[in-house]
């Protein structure tokens, strides 16, 4: 669903799909899940969009532990160790509205921190979320592109990208009797 979370991006999950919508949120807003997945891993997210008069700010904290894992040597077999995996994030956004020939565009940054565990070895690094959303009527689009490197992931000697991501979608928002968005 992130590539059409990228065209509507209005609520605090664009913290994770559209950062660009940040400044459609008109309302502080906090959104909270947790959820037990696959056997024993578990996930969950916090994120608060706070509106300026000069712009919109963002914060969310993404989790994700896989729990425990059985050691395989290189031969496949196991060593008989447990292993523990986890990643969490950090991204802290700023949002603008500008209206350009008759359209409503928002735009909005991000600088995330990735933490990644691996059994004893930890990795961190910087990236960037750059986002757009461009609202028209009932219709918007949006663009963005995640975790554009700023530092690389280092374990032991090896580096690592954070995966970077470019994506559009296109949304329509209509209601759905009295009630209802």
């Amino acid at each position: 669903m992130g590539e059409a979370a990228t065209g509507l991006a209005d609520d605090v999950s664009l913290l994770r799909y559209n950062i660009g919508g940040l400044s459609y949120i008109e309302k502080t807003t906090m959104g909270i899940n947790f959820h037990n997945w696959i056997k024993d891993t578990r996930q969950g997210a916090i994120g608060v969009i706070l509106p300026k008069t000069f712009g919109t700010f963002g914060i969310n904290f993404t989790y994700f532990n896989e729990g425990e894992i059985t050691e395989f040597d290189e031969n496949f077999t196991p060593t008989g160790a447990i292993i523990n995996s986890s990643d969490i994030e950090l991204t802290l956004g700023f949002g603008i509205k500008r209206e350009i020939v008759g359209l409503d565009v928002f735009m909005g940054a991000g600088s995330k921190i990735v933490r990644q565990n691996l059994a004893d070895q930890t990795a961190t690094a910087l990236g960037l979320d750059l986002g757009i959303l461009i609202r028209k009527g009932r219709f918007s689009y949006g663009a963005t592109v995640q975790n554009f490197n700023i530092t690389e992931l280092k374990f032991i000697d090896r580096e690592v990208s954070l995966p970077e991501t470019y994506r559009g979608g296109i949304g329509y928002n209509n209601k759905i009797g009295r009630n209802f968005k």
